[in-house]
Order: structure tokens, then C-alpha cells, then sequence
């Protein structure tokens, strides 16, 4: 070490600079004058504060590296007092479908008309701007959904009378078909039953589409190539609760059956043949905690925000961005017992997954829920107003839910607060060091957390993954109040959905 102090400073700065953040972290601890080398340049703050705040740098841009960091701190500081910059009511359309992606709020105005509102941040140089599409030969959309960095848009036509569903891919500026989806640009399926809902997600080059059937017939997932029109997945099965997009290669099944699993799956090794989810090879699975005898496991929902491989459109020119392996899985478990019905979440990072995978000796192994559960994750009762409609509550490592307060005999009555569980442990570890774990908007639960449901489940379920808590009051509208409230990486979105009101609140940063 003394032969490098020896160096020219610039050439010192220019080694330094080679390395990676950890590395820079290791540096300080070194002597004094390595520590005020790195605190002093800018360039390393920059390294050093980009993966701690579950960031990466944005494309090249005008913007200079000391306004980019400047920015990153506004941004963190105003995330973790929850201070937003602008407040902005949209009236909710009456299509009756919508979507909340990429920093865009899309809804329907009629049948086939589409509205997109892009959310503006102040901090990151992103403009407010909405514009509408009504896409050509399709009289009824079913669902859809939209990937802003590719300007596609998956729409999912109402089924023909055979029961075949049309997948359109189209321009989310034109509404015209996508010049990069093999033409006709429609992707078609027909699923054995008659009614159906939709869970559509976008990763990369890749749609997966949930076909939920409501009767007897079973639930199916199809992955789709979508730029060649290729199916490379198809599996059914009446046990398929959920999936999300793992990474570029798998995906996360949620099976619903007296002892619920989350089995990964190899979707570019699958059979494109519709295969039986029992027959169908995976990579590993893990178990949830054992229910009892009686207790009966209803739904799962698995939720993840950016999708592998996500990036917001070039032309924002964002000077960073939300980082791709920090995403954390929201998957909520729906459990009978006799007539009373718990709602569970349970929070589980990229990294505990992805760990496990990758340290498997052979594919197919059920791991018990005491190798990966208690120390990989986090378990609790979901919070009221937890919805079932209004989905997009998370975002990066980060989960929102209304927070209600006990003065129900104020109007308008309903929850007058919003309540973030931030998963960051880079972040959570720099202020417990620093001793800054408790503010009074944010305080930090590292403690294990015991799950006391003797009625569901056979033994007490113990959870020590920790997250910084996050409360803080809306300023009310003197008439109402909001119930569902979501997430996105600029912007808190609350939705009051009543007979007299229907409106979307955008928080954004």
C-alpha cells in the first residue's frame, strides 16, 4: 500500500476509480489519506451511493456526474421523508381496465380506447405528458398491458366465438401494430373453458400470460417470444395460483395446494406443447410453512416490480435508475379456516431465491421452508386495505399500503395514511451504522418477527429479514378518502373507487 501512495495522485485517482464500490468501501478503511482521496471524488461518491440506494447510473446524457449525484441524494432524502414535489388528481375512466407500469398510468375510456398518463419526477428530469390511442380493428379490449422502454402494448381482445383469445401487439404511441413482432403481430390461444381472467406480464423480449379459468378447467401460462411470435412455454394445471418473470430465463409458480409451494421453472427449456404442470420439470421449489390438517390454502398472488431486465425509454435520459437485482417478490397467501379467511404476505428478496438456485447440485429439489424461510424472508399479516384489485403496491424493494388510523369517527372516514416497508438491506445496514434508524416518518424493524397463527399453521412462524418502516399522513380531500394506494418508482398513486368518486391521486418525487 505505501508504493501506491507513492504515485502521482492522478494516477492514484485513476486506479481508484477502477474500482467497484465494495472495493472503494474497503479502500477507506485503510489509512486516512485513501479515505479523504475517496470521500473527496465525486466520482467514487457516485460509485458508492449508486448501489446502496438500489440504483444504477442512467444512459448518457448532458447531465454531469456532480448533478447526477446531487440528484441521487435529493432523491434518496425525499424518499425517505416522503416529501413529494407534485400533487396531481386524474379522473378514473370508466373502461373498466387499467395499468400502472414504467412510470405510466394507463387507463380505458369506453372499449377500445386507451389514455396514458406518463407520471413526472422533478428530481429525475422526467415531463408530465398523456396522450390516447384507440387501436384499429379491435372493437373490445379485454385486458392489457405495456412495456414503455419498447413502446409495446399487449392487448387482449375479447375471445371469438370458438373461444380463441387474440393477443394483439401494438405501439403504445400509435396504437398501430409493432414494427419489431413478426406480422400480423397477433398472438392467439385458445384455452379449454369459458371464463376467464388475465394476469399479463412483460419481461424483456418475453409475455406471459396467466389464463384463469373460473370453472372446472384448469388454469394455463403461455410465454411467448414476442418479437418472433414463438410460444417456448405452456403449462396447465388447476394448482397454478400465480407466476412472476425471475429473471431471463425463469419464472416463479405459485401452486395452490394443501401445502402451497413456489417452484422455479426453466421457461426456455420448457415444451411449447401444453404440458401438465405435475409432469413438468423445475429447477427447485420451496415450501411454505406447514399448514394444519384443516386449514385450506384458497389463492396466491405473486407480485414483482420492475421485470428482469427492465429500463425506462432511452429519450428520458434518466440519470439513474431502479437496479435489477434488487426486486423483491410480494406474494400473498389467501387461507380458510372454517369460515374465518387470513390474508398473508410474505416478502421474499431476489437474492434468497436466485441463492438457493444456484447452489443446487441437481435441478428438482423441494427445499423445506426451514432452509430458506425464516432468515430469507419476511412474513405478516397483510395490512387492511391490502387490495386484490388495485396491485401495483411494489416497486423495487419497496411495498406500500394504506395506514389506518384508529379516529374512524372523522370524515370522511377511511385510511388518512400511507405506509412504505423498504427492503434495502444496503440501506438499512448504512443507517443502523450511523445510528439514523428512527425519524419521524421512518424506523427500522430488525428484530425477528413471530407469526402466531396456531388455527393455520403447525408451528410458529419466525421471520427475521429486516425493512425500514416508512408512515406518513395524505393531506385529506375535505369529502373523501382513498382506499387502495400503489407504487411506482417516481410516484405514490392513491385510488378512491366509490359510487360518487373515482379518482387517482399521483404523489410524485
Amino acid at each position: 500500500m505505501s508504493l501506491l501512495l507513492q504515485l502521482p495522485t492522478e494516477l492514484v485517482m485513476k486506479i481508484i476509480g477502477l474500482l467497484d464500490w465494495r472495493s472503494l468501501l474497503a479502500c477507506s478503511e485503510v489509512c486516512v489519506v485513501l479515505r479523504d482521496a475517496i470521500t473527496s471524488s465525486r466520482e467514487c461518491q457516485y460509485a458508492i451511493e449508486l448501489p446502496i440506494a438500489g440504483m444504477e447510473d442512467g444512459p448518457p446524457s448532458n447531465m454531469v456526474l456532480t448533478e447526477r449525484l446531487q440528484r441521487l441524494r435529493d432523491h434518496q432524502a425525499a424518499w425517505r421523508s416522503l416529501q413529494w414535489r407534485t400533487d396531481k388528481t386524474i379522473d378514473m375512466l370508466d373502461g373498466g381496465v387499467w395499468e400502472l407500469y414504467g412510470g405510466v398510468l394507463a387507463h380505458a375510456r369506453g372499449r377500445d380506447t386507451l389514455v396514458f398518463n406518463q407520471l413526472p419526477s422533478a428530481i429525475r428530469g422526467i415531463p408530465e405528458h398523456s396522450w390516447e390511442v384507440t387501436p384499429s380493428n379491435i372493437t373490445s379490449i379485454r385486458d392489457f398491458a405495456m412495456e414503455p422502454a419498447c413502446d409495446l402494448l399487449v392487448l387482449i381482445e375479447d375471445s371469438t366465438e370458438a373461444g380463441t383469445f387474440h393477443v394483439h401487439l401494438r405501439s403504445m404511441q400509435t396504437g398501430q401494430p409493432h414494427q419489431e413482432a413478426t406480422k400480423p403481430a397477433v398472438l392467439s390461444h385458445t384455452p379449454e373453458g369459458e371464463q376467464f381472467s388475465f394476469a399479463i406480464q412483460i419481461s424483456g423480449d418475453h409475455i406471459g400470460i396467466l389464463f384463469i379459468c373460473s370453472d372446472e378447467h384448469e388454469s394455463q401460462i403461455l410465454i411467448w417470444d414476442w418479437r418472433t411470435g414463438i410460444c417456448e412455454m405452456a403449462l396447465k394445471g388447476q394448482t397454478i395460483g400465480s407466476f412472476g418473470f425471475l429473471d431471463h430465463e425463469h419464472i416463479l409458480v405459485g401452486i395452490v395446494q394443501h401445502q402451497p409451494l413456489l417452484q422455479v421453472m426453466n421457461f426456455k427449456t420448457a415444451s411449447s406443447n401444453l404440458t401438465v404442470l405435475q409432469n413438468a420439470p423445475f429447477e427447485c421449489a420451496l415450501r411454505w410453512p406447514t399448514l394444519q390438517p384443516w386449514a385450506v390454502a384458497l389463492a396466491m398472488s405473486i407480485r414483482s416490480d420492475p421485470s428482469p431486465g427492465w429500463r425506462p425509454h432511452p429519450d428520458l435520459k434518466v440519470p439513474f435508475q431502479t437496479a435489477q437485482n434488487g426486486r423483491l417478490f410480494a406474494i400473498t397467501l389467501w387461507v380458510a379456516e372454517g369460515a374465518n379467511i387470513y390474508t398473508l404476505l410474505l416478502f421474499v428478496p431476489f437474492s434468497t431465491v436466485t441463492s438457493h438456485l444456484k447452489s443446487l447440485a441437481t435441478p428438482s429439489q423441494i427445499l423445506e421452508w426451514e432452509q430458506w424461510g425464516p432468515e430469507g424472508s419476511r412474513m405478516m399479516k397483510a395490512p387492511d386495505g391490502h387490495s386484490m384489485i388495485w396491485v401495483c403496491y411494489i416497486f423495487g424493494q419497496s411495498f406500500i399500503a394504506p395506514w389506518r388510523t384508529p379516529r374512524y369517527t372523522e370524515l370522511p372516514v377511511g385510511p388518512k395514511a400511507i405506509q412504505i416497508l423498504d427492503f434495502n438491506q444496503l440501506v438499512i445496514k448504512k443507517e443502523l451504522v450511523k445510528e439514523e434508524n428512527e425519524t419521524a416518518v421512518t424506523k427500522i424493524n430488525n428484530s425477528p418477527h413471530e407469526l402466531r397463527l396456531g388455527s393455520i399453521f403447525q408451528e410458529t412462524v419466525t421471520t427475521s429479514l429486516p425493512y425500514r418502516r416508512k408512515v406518513i399522513d395524505v393531506p385529506l380531500h375535505p369529502y373523501h378518502t382513498f382506499s387502495a394506494v400503489m407504487l411506482s418508482e417516481d410516484s405514490i398513486v392513491t385510488v378512491t373507487s366509490d359510487p360518487n368518486v373515482r379518482q387517482y391521486r399521483v404523489l410524485s418525487f
